[in-house]
């Protein structure tokens, strides 16, 4: 399954969709800058879980890799963009890759 997620389909921060099988995806935009007056970092990314729930509402999470043309068993992130491959997946760079979807 190939999934197409764009920056305007996210809402607080979250973008959450069912998938087949009991699945669905949750994807958390982070964009924080922390800092303690001398030292500071920022945060920039995409985080990707997969969860399923059973009969039992029992919720299964699958933690997924946010480094486009990395994945696991679950998805892949793919791109045509080959400058992109090994990044961080990110709102900035989200339209220009696809989610592959194995459940």
């Amino acid at each position: 399954m190939k999934l197409v997620v764009e920056a305007d389909d996210f809402s607080n921060g979250f973008f959450i969709t069912d998938l087949p099988n009991n699945y669905y995806i949750v994807m958390n935009n982070i964009q924080e800058h922390i800092s303690d007056g001398t030292d500071s970092v920022s945060i920039d990314r995409i985080l990707i879980e997969i969860r399923r729930k059973d009969s039992d509402d029992v919720v299964t999470v699958y933690s997924c890799p946010s480094i486009i043309g990395f994945g696991n068993k679950m998805m892949y992130i793919n791109t045509d963009d080959n400058s992109l491959l090994g990044q961080k997946l990110t709102i900035d760079n989200l339209e220009r890759c696809w989610i592959e979807i194995y459940v």
